[in-house]
């Protein structure tokens, strides 16, 4: 099978998003959901000093949950999005003053000013060019700035099964993504050029709840609510031995200050 050119994928990316986003908002809504998905986005950022003095960007920003899940943790949120679905849809449910949502292509993003943390989270593997993404986001941080992602991995086979598992039943999920695990990861760091790169695991138990709306909600609000507990413990302790068996991994790196 032939592979995709980059503007055939993204174009075809665009187009899944569009007809896709009246329904992207439901697992932000969806009570057992919604819980682990915003555990997941705020795990994301825990342990940035001072991150309620800064400007985010979030690459794929959605429906745009992210700006509310992390209300009171910024200065100034900017989401952009390729999707002019999506960029509608966040702009009709999150008004705050201090946030705002574009629709751009990032390699076309030009934005006034640099942003202090950027933010991606489950869209790298989704990105035409993973590694011209990871130096342009470089070029839009102030020195010093931080890039988090957290991404599936594919070293749990679980993950891997279910990925494709989902790519022939699920019709919002798209199959034209890039599998990466933690090494290759890292390594896409270094070769931006960011510093101080780290990696941490994700999301153990609670990831399941975050992707698929599981009923009845009175059984599964109070699961979904145990296992995002259970996943801050593990990651906190014996996650960091098992890191394979995590479902997502966090990678973090910095912009050096020269």
């Amino acid at each position: 099978m032939t592979r995709k050119s980059n503007d055939e994928r993204s174009r075809a990316e665009k187009a899944h998003f569009d007809s896709i986003a009246s329904k992207y908002a439901k697992k932000d809504i969806f009570p057992p959901s919604r819980i682990t998905r915003k555990l997941r986005v705020r795990q994301t950022v825990s342990g940035i000093d001072s991150v309620n003095t800064c400007d985010i960007l979030e690459v794929g920003s959605g429906a745009g949950y992210a700006s509310e899940y992390l209300k009171g943790m910024y200065k100034t949120f900017t989401g952009i999005d390729f999707s002019g679905g999506l960029v509608d849809l966040a702009r009709s449910i999150h008004k705050d003053p201090d946030v705002k949502f574009i629709e751009v292509d990032l390699y076309k993003y030009n934005p006034e000013k640099k942003f202090d943390i950027i933010i991606i989270i489950g869209v790298l593997h989704h990105m035409v060019d993973i590694p011209l993404s990871l130096k342009v986001c470089k070029d839009l941080l102030n020195p010093g700035g931080v890039i988090i992602v957290n991404e599936p991995q594919d070293s749990n086979i679980l993950v891997r099964g279910v990925r494709k598992l989902r790519s022939k039943f699920d019709k919002t999920y798209s199959s034209d993504q890039e599998e990466l695990n933690r090494k290759e990861l890292v390594g896409l760091f270094y070769d931006a050029g960011y510093s101080e790169i780290s990696a941490r695991p994700q999301g153990f138990f609670s990831t399941p709840f975050a992707e698929v709306l599981m009923r009845p909600v009175f059984i599964f609000l109070p699961l979904s609510w145990i296992a995002g507990l259970i996943d801050r413990a593990i990651e906190k302790t014996i996650g960091k031995i098992v890191p394979g068996l995590s479902w997502n991994i966090i990678v973090r790196g910095k912009n050096p200050d020269n």
